[in-house]
């Protein structure tokens, strides 16, 4: 009765409710922190609380089954959602609906990623940097006769400059009209470094075809080798290759398989005017290449476990290019959601969907 004077009730009432006694129940298993050290299947059966569906969703209710034959007598419905700080997170919403899954799992425990990720860097070494150019010319560069341009969204020019201040020549010219600006190497000092920082690393035949119709070989006095064959998530090609041409998104659709109602897909892709390099993509990552009908190419993936092969590269390999970094974090973020099932609750949907409209502006 004492606990009844704190609380302001009548002691005199003789007849306590069953709602009334599980909410005095769970208000003591809170204080005594019980719910923090249970894990969801044990809270569900030592509360003896009942699950149904409702809408396609699982709804917990901790009161008498028998109480559900009348849809009004039912108090508060019980929420379960994940945080940072503890496992599970005891919240009440009067008819609220649960969407927690606990069979549902879209990322399996060895496709986990770090919570943690290292501190933004650019290429140290001249030799790491040859890779990370070379795949950006291969994506989105041009060989001439004593010219070499690299395009970039006007959003990324700080790493058109940043090219600049590592060659040590060229000019970042702005395109009138257009949403992008161009780095343009002419001094012969510079057009020589960048054929030697590219030279042996190039993975197509195109940029290849460029180098010997213009004669670099002949105006800088050294061979020009071979397509190169290295293992693309061992060096900062592919990361140059995705600043170029790769994006990230993700998709929430409705679903009738999966139990929650939707499915969450997390996508990178690249497109190019050739499928070449895009099968090497797609040998060492994963994924699928197809054909669009204006002739373009484009390399995708939608499952995991290429989405776990990109963050475990782009996590050693970064990107350079703001836009594009940008994007991959809040995409990374999206899967490190979902591998904690967040995705599961209203709440962690909720920031998943906030993710994907940022992915797209």
């Amino acid at each position: 009765m004492h606990h009844l004077y704190v609380v302001g009730l009548d002691v005199d009432t003789l007849s306590v409710s069953l709602e009334m006694v599980t909410f005095l129940i769970i208000i003591w298993l809170i204080a005594g922190n019980f719910l923090n050290i249970q894990s969801p299947s044990s809270l569900i059966c030592n509360l003896s609380s009942f699950w149904f569906r409702e809408n396609n969703r699982d709804v917990i209710s901790l009161f008498d089954p028998a109480l559900l034959k009348d849809k009004k007598l039912v108090g508060k419905i019980f929420e379960f959602e994940q945080s940072a700080g503890n496992p599970l997170v005891f919240s009440t919403s009067d008819n609220a609906e649960v969407i927690f899954d606990f069979d549902n799992i879209l990322i399996s425990e060895n496709l986990f990623i770090s919570d943690h990720l290292k501190k933004h860097k650019k290429p140290q070494t001249e030799e790491e940097f040859g890779y990370y150019l070379a795949g950006l010319i291969e994506g989105d560069g041009y060989i001439g006769g004593r010219r070499i341009e690299i395009a970039f969204h006007i959003d990324d020019i700080s790493s058109a400059y940043y090219i600049k201040k590592r060659i040590g020549y060229g000019s970042v010219l702005f395109l009138k009209n257009q949403n992008s600006v161009r780095y343009v190497l002419r001094k012969s000092a510079g057009l020589e470094k960048v054929f030697s920082l590219i030279n042996g690393k190039l993975l197509g035949q195109p940029k290849l075809d460029q180098l010997i119709y213009h004669k670099y070989n002949e105006l800088f006095g050294k061979p020009i080798l071979p397509k190169a064959n290295f293992d693309l998530l061992t060096n900062h090609w592919l990361a140059g290759f995705a600043d170029a041409d790769g994006s990230f998104g993700i998709y929430i659709n409705e679903s009738q398989t999966h139990k929650s109602g939707y499915n969450i897909t997390l996508s990178f892709r690249i497109k190019q005017k050739y499928p070449e390099l895009l099968n090497l993509v797609k040998q060492h990552l994963g994924g699928s290449v197809y054909q669009f009908k204006d002739k373009m190419f484009s390399y995708n993936s939608t499952s995991f476990k290429v989405a776990y092969n990109v963050a475990n590269y782009l996590d050693n390999y970064h990107l350079l290019n703001a836009s594009k970094w940008i994007n991959y974090i809040k995409w990374r973020k999206a899967y490190r959601m979902i591998q904690r099932k967040e995705h599961l609750t209203v709440n962690g949907l909720a920031k998943i969907r906030k993710l994907q409209e940022n992915l797209r502006d």
